[in-house]
């Protein structure tokens, strides 16, 4: 995942594998006004049905 901050697209969090419910925790809060996926390797087409952001209290 990469978020645009100060007009520049930065990595924020990398996962190898990706699934259904997949859950990406991140190490500190990331305040962005963009956030995007970018599948960068796939062997079929990939489908993201739904993609959401979630704060959580620790």
């Amino acid at each position: 995942m990469e978020a645009q901050r100060a007009g520049a697209w930065t990595r924020v969090a990398t996962a190898g594998t990706v699934g259904a419910s997949r859950i990406l925790p991140l190490p500190t809060p990331i305040r962005a006004r963009r956030r995007r996926i970018r599948v960068t390797s796939t062997r079929q087409p990939a489908r993201i049905a739904e993609f959401g952001l979630y704060r959580s209290r620790p």
